[in-house]
């Protein structure tokens, strides 16, 4: 159990280096995410429909995980595909819950993890990891504004309760003791 465990850390830590060095037009990915954070939220449609469209084009800059990726993650950890899925859910939601991970490092992870989910599923060599999208669906919940909350932070508000909630699971709680994640 102390050799997944370890192995599983180390999968942790190439997730998170993959983010600390994606650059955008020279600038570190995380500064970049700042200045948008940062910008003033939108009053009119016209700006509130760019600003979702800029956000969504910096989602899609992000370094993808390859397939070759998920599977040496698998092979070095031990696990099949969906319980190493559902691990990283319940590993980011964790740190997401507890403050230690920001929202649009999560929801990068996720975006670019769940069509692996997806091509697994549709294959059909592979179970469908509900722990993992539920994790997903939780970020995806806080990725836009809605229109007339154009002040209101999305991932506080849609997406933290849904992560809570996920957090008193037993099934989480129980994936998180074995990963040494609780």
């Amino acid at each position: 159990m102390e050799s997944l465990i370890v192995s599983f850390q180390e999968v942790l830590k190439e997730i998170k280096s993959r983010f600390d060095v994606e650059q955008y037009n020279g600038a570190p990915m995380q500064a970049v995410v700042r200045r948008w954070e940062e910008a003033p939220k939108p009053a009119d449609l016209d700006l509130f429909n760019a600003a979702v469209k800029a956000r969504k084009e910096l989602q899609n800059l992000a370094v993808r995980f390859s397939e070759d990726d998920v599977e040496r993650w698998a092979v070095s950890t031990g696990l099949c595909k969906l319980d190493l899925f559902d691990a990283i859910g319940a590993s980011f939601a964790v740190a997401y819950h507890k403050h230690q991970s920001d929202f649009f490092f999560c929801d990068w992870l996720v975006n670019n993890l769940v069509n692996h989910v997806y091509n697994g599923f549709v294959s059909g060599n592979e179970k469908w990891p509900n722990l993992f999208y539920d994790v997903y669906l939780a970020f995806d919940a806080g990725e836009y504004f809605r229109p007339g909350e154009e002040e209101l932070d999305a991932g506080e508000a849609y997406t933290r309760p849904l992560i809570g909630e996920i957090m008193e699971r037993e099934e989480t709680k129980k994936i998180l003791a074995n990963f040494g994640l609780s």
